[in-house]
């Protein structure tokens, strides 16, 4: 919409219908389809191409990433820039953030797997912020491969090294992480069971998709909770 209302040509494709009809209700030209490769040769076939293209916390709700980003290599102008935010795996493991894991994210995204799919597809990164969004995100920008005059910033070569040094492809990163969960898992229902047995009631307030994912997995129901709230 802000885009709309500076006279910039926009685009929207958003596979939710009712979404879709919403925007376009509002003046916002809306494609009510799945982002594809299939997707965006459809939209060059109509002469159609971006200059700036942006998804803001879908990667990880899809599928096929590597149809996703294919279809930004299709869609984007010669000296376009593709904008990606997406929720950082390091950031979820340090804030020991499990209960974000769940059904409808399909991808918990490192910088070095973000920047290896983008590769593979003839995309290079070269810029990336960290930013809090979603507990911690990162903020990626893209351009083709070959587009000189996008050079590779520092903050690609920093997060890199970062990643290394926090040991992100090897296997005891992973394994710590489960530990810590499991860990907060015990110390969660000693807690409860020493509440209960002091005669204290014990309720809930709100009810996010992320407390289902933690009363789920600590195998909290009204055995402890009086009642939820939200």
């Amino acid at each position: 919409q802000f885009f709309v209302a500076k006279g910039i040509p926009a685009l929207g494709v958003e596979p939710a219908r009712n979404v879709a009809e919403f925007a376009n209700s509002r003046g916002i030209s809306t494609l009510p389809k799945f982002f594809s490769r299939q997707t965006a040769l459809e939209l060059r076939s109509t002469g159609k191409a971006a200059d700036l293209l942006l998804a803001y916390n879908c990667l990880d709700h899809v599928p096929d990433l590597n149809d996703v980003v294919a279809g930004m290599k299709v869609l984007l102008k010669p000296s376009g820039v593709v904008q990606v935010e997406v929720p950082y795996l390091d950031a979820m493991v340090e804030g020991n953030q499990f209960d974000t894991i769940y059904h409808d994210r399909f991808s918990y995204l490192s910088f070095m797997a973000t920047e290896f799919l983008f590769a593979r597809n003839g995309l290079k990164v070269f810029d990336v912020t960290r930013i809090p969004t979603h507990g911690g995100s990162l903020r990626i920008r893209a351009s083709h491969s070959d587009d000189r005059s996008r050079t590779v910033g520092h903050s690609v070569a920093t997060l890199r090294r970062y990643e290394a040094e926090r040991g992100m492809a090897s296997e005891g990163y992973y394994r710590q992480f489960m530990e810590r969960v499991a860990a907060t898992k015990r110390d969660l229902l000693e807690f409860l069971i020493r509440q209960k047995r002091e005669g204290r009631s014990i309720v809930g307030y709100g009810a996010p998709a992320k407390g289902n994912v933690l009363l789920n997995y600590c195998r909290i129901g009204g055995d402890f909770l009086e009642y939820l709230v939200d």
